[in-house]
């Protein structure tokens, strides 16, 4: 688990190093694609530090200027949110070239529905 920003760098190592090496077996780099699931988790994992947090963000989004490849982050923005939630998000949206924003169904939640957003 992430503690604090010694894992949030040692994380951006690790995809660094990865994208590195994949990228110099491809031809064409924008096939890579860094996905984060879940950026409210990286944030309490991190102790709730909104700047390590945003430093990380930083430095994969320069990652994937210098390589070419592509970024998506999802964000639960009704969950583990924090008082500094707003600025993740403005952050996020500031790095995006896209954003999507989804709504839950208005019946609430429901397990046996499935879909995909094109």
């Amino acid at each position: 688990m992430i503690r604090g920003a010694g894992g949030l760098v040692e994380l951006y190592q690790k995809i660094r190093k990865a994208v590195e090496v994949i990228s110099s077996h491809k031809h064409n780099r924008s096939d890579i694609t860094i996905m984060i699931d879940d950026i409210s988790l990286m944030e309490v994992a991190a102790c709730a530090s909104f700047n390590y947090v945003s430093d990380f963000l930083h430095y994969c989004h320069t990652l994937t200027s210098e390589v070419g490849c592509s970024l998506v982050v999802l964000n639960h923005d009704d969950i583990y949110s924090t008082t500094i939630a707003p600025s993740l998000m403005l952050e996020m949206e500031y790095l995006a070239n896209l954003v999507i924003k989804v709504e839950p169904l208005a019946t609430g939640l429901a397990t046996d529905v499935h879909g995909q957003v094109q």
